[in-house]
């Protein structure tokens, strides 16, 4: 999935989050880079709704 259609695809539930009357969340990390800090921006930036967001951005793990 391109990082644009992925990130499209998490601001529908975030939006579904505040509906449901949740007004923070964290992000565990992103399958994308930034991908998390984006949605994050968007909801801040008034650009789409959504909860407050704690954005962890990419998982860090080793490469062996």
């Amino acid at each position: 999935m391109l990082p644009e259609d992925h990130a499209i695809a998490i601001l529908l539930p975030a939006q579904k989050l505040l509906d449901d009357g949740v007004t923070s969340a964290n992000s565990a990390a992103s399958a994308k880079v930034w991908l998390d800090v984006a949605v994050r921006d968007a909801v801040n930036s008034g650009w789409v709704r959504g909860p407050r967001m704690l954005a962890a951005s990419p998982e860090i793990t080793v490469t062996r």
